[in-house]
């Protein structure tokens, strides 16, 4: 203030302020008082949607994060693979198209869905099955034509290992479900009911 006053040759030494009068009912006031409660109201507002927002992501990454525990550890109790179910799924909602025909132009291998492998595996091979048996087609999986468990592949006769992935297979004289060594010929396992391959 003492430069302003100076403009008017009066120089301030000492200044006291001993009342301050608002102007209330001013409309210059109240909208300068508006404004100014906005600004800061607004900024305050901001930030809390900012945190809340914050929140709310982190709580949804941990439910994703759970849920996605929950269902491998489902997986690793039932004895199959995300991919496992993945080719279930899709060989499920082939099966169930009318027009079972088009399997080959929709890109679906029968390989990849009768060489699933494990419990899911024998549930496909049925589907598949089912799917074929009204139209009088011939089942594409014989006993030279077995897949890999891990990742669909056709595997060579009588292989140890996964020409593909190198995953070890069950050999044929061994349950795929509960690995019972079977001693004589037979159609399912008499351990667990599994049927048998080859």
């Amino acid at each position: 203030m003492i430069p302003d006053f100076l403009d008017y040759g009066v120089d301030l030494k000492r200044f006291y302020v001993t009342t301050i009068v608002k102007p209330d009912g001013d409309p210059q006031y109240e909208k300068f008082k508006e404004l100014h409660f906005r600004q800061y109201a607004d900024i305050a507002e901001a930030k809390l949607r900012q945190q809340t927002d914050v929140i709310h992501a982190q709580t949804e990454a941990q439910k994703v994060v759970i849920d996605s525990q929950a269902q491998a550890t489902k997986r690793m109790q039932e004895g199959y693979t995300y991919q496992q179910e993945r080719c279930f799924d899709v060989a499920q909602d082939a099966a169930r198209n009318e027009v079972a025909g088009q399997f080959s132009n929709m890109g679906i291998g029968l390989g990849m869905m009768a060489g699933v492998g494990g419990t899911v595996g024998g549930m496909v091979g049925g589907v598949v099955s089912d799917a074929f048996a009204g139209m009088g087609a011939v089942q594409p999986q014989t006993a030279a034509n077995k897949f890999c468990d891990q990742c669909g592949a056709e595997l060579t006769p009588g292989a140890a290992f996964c020409d593909e992935c190198g995953a070890p297979q069950a050999p044929a004289d061994t349950c795929v479900k509960c690995g019972f060594k079977f001693i004589k010929p037979g159609k399912f396992c008499p351990k667990c009911g599994t049927k048998r391959e080859g």
